[in-house]
Formats: C-alpha cells, structure tokens, sequence
C-alpha cells in the first residue's frame, strides 16, 4: 500500500506502461496501482538534442499527467453531449460534473467507465526484446491482469478504443468491454490496504499529511451505492454490547468444547490495529482446573491475533503469534468474566472461529 503507483487511498494511483515498445508493465514505475498510462515521451530535451543520445524521456510524470488527458477527454465529450457548458455544481443536493437538466454524470460514474474502458494487453502483444530496453518491463498476465496494471492502461490512441468505450459505458454508446469480477475483487482489496496503512496515526505524524476525515469510497462491486464499510478516520468501530455467555460444567476429568464463535476478521497489517472483536465467557459456580482458548482460520498466508484477559490473567504475547491456531490456556481459572479479543494483523478480510474449551 506505500509503494509509488499506489499511494494514500484518497488518491487515484497511476503506474507506467511501456506503450509502443514492449507494450509491458513499467518496473520501475511502482506497483498496485489503480491504472497504468504511457511511460515515456518525446520531447525536446536540450541534452539529448545535441548528443542525439535519445529523444524519449521516461517517468510516472508522463504517466499520470496521460491518464488525466484521457479521463478529461472523456468528461469533455460528455459535455458535449448533454450539451453542458456550465461548471461542475450540486443536483439534488449532489455534485455532478455533467448535466443535461434530465440526466447528470457524477464523478463516481465517470470512474466506473474508466475502470470498464481501460484497454488490457495481452501476453501476445508483449515484446520480450524490447522489455530488456524499457528496464525490464514486466508481462501481462492473462489469467489475473490486474496483478500488474490494475484496472487496465488508459491509453489516448484510439486503436485501443478507451475514450470512446468510456463513452458508451456513460451511456453514449454501446459498452463492448465488461471486466470480470477478479479486477473488482483485487482492487477493493488494495484499496482496503492503502485505507488502513494510510490511515494509521503513526504513518500521518511521520509523513506530515492529515487523512480526509470522511471516506467517500464507492466500492465497484456497490452499483454506485454507498458502502459505509470502513470507520470515519479517527474512530473505532464500536463493538456490539454483548452479555457474558456462562460455560457449562462438563463432566469431570476430561477437556469439552463449552462456547463457540465465528466473524470475519477485516483487512489488516502489522502495527495497525483496525479492528478488533470481542467476545466473553462466565466462568460461574463451576471450579475448572484449565481454561482453554482457540482461534482457527484457513488461509495460512494470513495471520490473526489473539488475546485473552480475565481475573488475573493476561495471556498477552502467548496468544500473539503467527501459528494457526493461536492457542492460550489459563489453569485454575476464578470466576468472573473472561474477554476473549480477535485482532486484524496481516490479512485480507478473514473468516475464523473461536472456540472454549473447559476441564474439571
């Protein structure tokens, strides 16, 4: 989530295409990003003039700068279209960049074209000679595009067709390209990760910038509908008031499952707290001689955080650690409540289990 092309989440991250040459991913230009754009143009730089060196020069500020021509051309020519020569301002209490007095276009749906507009090359475009000129750039990957351009290369030569397929997905036109749901799944994800690394007070004081302090996000899997899914900057989701469960006595002298719990843990990174879930037991009229904790999740890439506080204990670090499962066990437990508290370390939105076991 910090790496160049990605940036903070409130941004729209731009990486390097080698447009024209090798037709690959740029790789110095920085990865995860949410678009990729033509990395190098002529121009007449008084150094390469004279020594007829070159007459390219290369950077993510040609990138960027290309993908913000096309996006403007597109808005442009919708204007045209509705035959809006006003400014952008509010519809019904909303800002739209475009309109026609029946129809508006707003910024969130000029993005879903360029999302579904932007042209995806193929490995049989690739030219792996000259990607060992353009600093090795890197190949497409046809099973999983977005693994290096995102949502596609927003390309200003009409063979690639990216404005005028904007276009018809805002509704001037027919839309001939519909992306599969891997992009959307693959970018939401991302965008998760730069919303909580970004976010993460440490990062701001360090870096000098203050977050937006409302998250305006449209998820492109919502249909342009809100998703509130994330917390205001500053502010922690507040867990659900929840009663004690009491453990029932099991029978003496064997270890029995006594409650159960499942969630799903939500994206998160080392350091960053994002989330945690809370779940408590009742240990009451029964004298146990062990306590046992269990957190389980599938994905072994991942890991999850555990930990465990009741009348004097703490399991602290025990519970912390990248084994699946986390296991932490108290012997001779008092009564009272125990809170059992399920934290996002390095992972992407996780289902797991808890479980609590008892012996007499």
């Amino acid at each position: 989530p910090e790496a160049g092309g990605a940036g903070p989440w409130w941004i729209m991250g731009v990486a390097g295409m080698e447009e024209g040459s090798s037709e690959g991913k740029t790789s110095v230009s920085g990865f995860f990003p949410d678009f990729v754009s033509d990395f190098t143009q002529t121009l007449p730089y008084c150094f390469e003039c004279e020594s007829g060196l070159s007459s390219t020069v290369a950077g993510t500020s040609f990138a960027t700068p290309r993908s913000a021509g096309v996006a403007s051309r597109v808005l442009l020519e919708a204007r045209r279209r509705l035959h809006d020569s006003g400014s952008i301002r509010e519809v019904l209490g909303k800002p739209v960049l475009a309109s026609d007095g029946t129809r508006t276009i707003s910024n969130w749906q000029v993005r879903r074209a360029l999302e579904e507009a932007a042209y995806v090359e193929t490995l049989d475009q690739y030219d792996p000679i000259n990607a060992i000129f353009d600093l090795g750039a890197l190949p497409p990957v046809d099973e999983a595009p977005w693994l290096t351009v995102g949502w596609g290369d927003l390309s200003a030569k009409s063979e690639k067709g990216v404005v005028q397929e904007a276009l018809a997905q805002l509704g001037f036109g027919t839309p001939t390209r519909h992306k599969t749901g891997g992009f959307c799944e693959y970018q939401t994800a991302i965008y998760k990760r730069r919303w909580v690394y970004w976010n993460n007070p440490a990062m701001a004081a360090f870096n000098g910038y203050t977050p937006p302090a409302h998250d305006p996000y449209i998820y492109c899997e919502s249909a342009l509908a809100p998703v509130n899914e994330l917390p205001v900057v500053g502010s922690s989701p507040e867990p659900a008031a929840q009663d004690p469960d009491t453990l029932s006595c099991p029978a003496a002298g064997s270890e029995t499952q006594l409650a159960s719990y499942a969630g799903t843990a939500p994206t998160g990174l080392p350091f960053v707290r994002t989330s945690t879930q809370t779940y408590k037991v009742e240990v009451s009229g029964c004298t146990f001689t062990k306590l046992r904790f269990e957190l389980r999740w599938d994905n072994a890439n991942y890991d999850l955080d555990m930990k465990v506080t009741g009348p004097g204990y703490d399991s602290g670090a025990e519970a912390a650690s990248s084994a699946d499962p986390e296991v932490t066990s108290k012997t001779n437990p008092s009564s009272g409540t125990y809170t059992i508290a399920v934290s996002s370390y390095l992972n992407v939105d996780t289902p797991y289990t808890v479980k609590v076991f008892g012996t007499r």
